[in-house]
């Protein structure tokens, strides 16, 4: 049996919007922001285990 990771992912990953536009992402450095420019949809896994860390090592997953 598969181990759940989380109520959204757990049963498959949500469709593609349709009216997804892209955007440009910028970081909040004062001096030489990066800009990172999105054109597709992506699916970021944030359903991961930092056993050696966790929520003690101020670790937000």
């Amino acid at each position: 049996m598969a181990e759940k990771l989380h109520p959204k992912i757990d049963n498959g990953l949500p469709k593609e919007s349709a009216s997804f536009s892209g955007g440009t992402l910028v970081c909040l450095c004062t001096s030489n922001p990066v800009k990172v420019k999105v054109k597709g949809q992506i699916a970021h896994d944030h359903a991961f285990r930092l056993p050696a860390f966790g929520a003690a090592a101020g670790v937000v997953v």
